[in-house]
């Protein structure tokens, strides 16, 4: 689940996280073409940014709430449904920069990716956990936490559990997610059926 939907989860509904990855930290990327006159993030003062989709943690959640509070920079932020479509935005000359993160940018097809840079990247963040709902008994969550973390131990496992994409499983608990309730990413987090 989405780090910032597990928080959202865990506070109304009680949702645990279980298992995360332990060696990948999530953030999130901001991109320009490699032509693009932007040097800095203040250079696109109201620019308008591509992004996924407003509750895509990295590539947008973390980056709008950086360019805001961090670079107070006024930009128009346009959703356009997924990672490759706002790097395409990019590269068609729709968009002044993308939201992204690591992994897509790192996905792209290289005749997508060799026209564009990293202008920022957002500070790294926890990964997106596997979570239990509470009215699994917690044994039971239990049981399917060991049986993760006995299936990552072995090179098969480990070989299967690289797809989702998880490096090395790890156990994992709301805690470890608390650092994102500083952020305040609520002003940003869009309800689902509001608008």
């Amino acid at each position: 689940m989405n780090p910032y939907h597990s928080l959202v989860a865990f506070s109304r509904q009680g949702y645990e996280p279980l298992v995360r990855d332990g060696d990948r930290k999530l953030s999130g990327v901001l991109v320009v073409t490699k032509e693009s006159p932007y040097k800095t993030v203040s250079d696109l003062e109201n620019a308008r940014i591509a992004f996924p989709a407003p509750n895509a943690f990295g590539a947008s959640l973390l980056i709008r709430a950086n360019l805001d509070r961090v670079h107070d920079l006024d930009f128009v932020p346009d959703f356009v449904n997924t990672h490759s479509s706002a790097y395409l935005n990019v590269v068609l000359g729709e968009a002044d920069a993308a939201g992204g993160v690591m992994s897509t940018f790192m996905a792209l097809d290289p005749d997508v990716r060799d026209h564009l840079r990293i202008l920022y990247e957002t500070p790294e963040m926890p990964p997106h956990p596997i979570v239990v709902h509470p009215r699994v008994p917690r044994e039971i969550a239990e049981r399917v936490q060991r049986a993760f973390l006995e299936i990552a131990a072995t090179p098969e496992g480990a070989e299967i559990l690289s797809k989702i994409p998880m490096r090395r499983a790890v156990a994992t608990q709301a805690s470890d997610y608390g650092s994102l309730t500083k952020l305040e990413l609520e002003d940003y987090y869009v309800e689902i059926g509001s608008n």
